[in-house]
């Protein structure tokens, strides 16, 4: 049986809409929930992107394109290292996934993050993967934006040039929101039989039922998005849980680990309920007033409760009996009354 404790990732992203005070704000949602890591966002548009860049969603009105809109929910470095520091103090990790080298570079060099989460988006970007794997920490990427062959690809190339233990697949699906009938969460057990024990699930259903079925796999992280409430703005809210939802999803996991952790026996399980046992459990009891040296026939016996004497099971084996001693109908049966 399973007994790993996944780690589970807020994912806020951009939702902060570039305010440092909802940033901030969101960690406190997500520290209260009981989550183990939040994660953000890093776009530096210059690195990333060109005036071609379309918007998955146009939701931002006031961004002519989506290299403003990355302008404009960016981060200062001071910002970063202030949001990290309140992520310490919260006694949460900080994750940001990159979308640039420049952007990783940053984040490696002031010592920001402790692992990397890679977008589904950057799953054939070697440049990239090359960087980040050469900082020797784990690597989560998302395979959302990958067809099988991509994720070969990705395999053989960590494997080849790094550790290869320090790659995590994130089985993902990049439809915002997710229904339940693309969820294909048997890709997990996919990934884990063909690549890599070592997988995570990367969740954009905004249902707590997808989080609470990936839990029931050997996965190491779960991500999941999170949103103040569902009228939050932003195009990530109807992928998202609210704090509430996202509390519900650790509570579930922690109950998971110690149910995944009881292997007691079932002779174990009796002792504990013992107790209960002699009040629900049946006895033999005497039917008849016998005396000493008389054979017992079946109507001499009846099966009651509470369980004291002999057990029920025993009925058949005392049939033809002799008792040594003089017994009361309506007490229990004793072994003391025969030989």
């Amino acid at each position: 049986m399973n007994h790993i404790r996944t780690k589970i990732i807020a994912e806020i992203g951009n939702s902060h809409e570039g305010s440092l005070g909802i940033a901030l704000s969101m960690i406190d949602m997500a520290a209260q929930a009981g989550v183990d890591i939040v994660k953000f966002q890093f776009h530096l548009s210059e690195f990333e992107s060109t005036i071609h860049e379309p918007f998955r969603t146009r939701t931002f009105n006031q961004d002519k394109s989506r290299q403003e809109y990355w302008d404009r929910v960016g981060f200062t470095l001071e910002n970063w290292k202030l949001i990290k520091q309140h992520c310490d103090n919260r006694k949460l990790e900080f994750l940001c996934s990159p979308f640039s080298i420049e952007a990783a570079k940053l984040l490696f060099e002031n010592h920001l993050v402790k692992r990397w989460k890679i977008g589904s988006g950057e799953i054939s970007n070697f440049d990239m993967l090359d960087y980040v794997f050469s900082t020797n920490l784990e690597v989560l990427v998302s395979t959302g934006l990958g067809k099988e062959s991509d994720i070969l690809n990705l395999v053989s190339f960590v494997n080849k040039n790094f550790n290869f233990n320090k790659l995590i697949l994130m089985h993902c699906v990049s439809q915002y929101p997710t229904k339940f009938e693309n969820s294909a969460m048997q890709l997990i057990n996919h990934l884990i039989t063909n690549y890599t024990k070592r997988v995570g699930h990367s969740d954009h259903s905004g249902s707590k039922s997808t989080a609470y079925y990936a839990l029931t796999f050997p996965i190491e992280y779960l991500e999941v998005h999170l949103a103040p409430n569902k009228l939050f703005f932003g195009p990530d809210t109807s992928s998202s849980l609210t704090p509430e939802e996202l509390s519900e999803v650790v509570n579930f996991r922690n109950d998971l680990i110690k149910i995944k952790k009881s292997n007691l026996t079932r002779d174990q399980l009796f002792d504990y309920s013992k107790k209960t046992a002699k009040i629900f459990r049946k006895s033999l009891y005497w039917s008849s007033n016998l005396n000493k040296g008389q054979k017992v026939r079946r109507s001499d016996l009846i099966v009651r409760k509470p369980w004291k004497g002999l057990d029920a099971s025993n009925l058949g084996n005392l049939l033809g009996k002799t008792v040594i001693r003089k017994v009361i109908s309506g007490s229990p049966v004793s072994k003391s009354d025969f030989a």
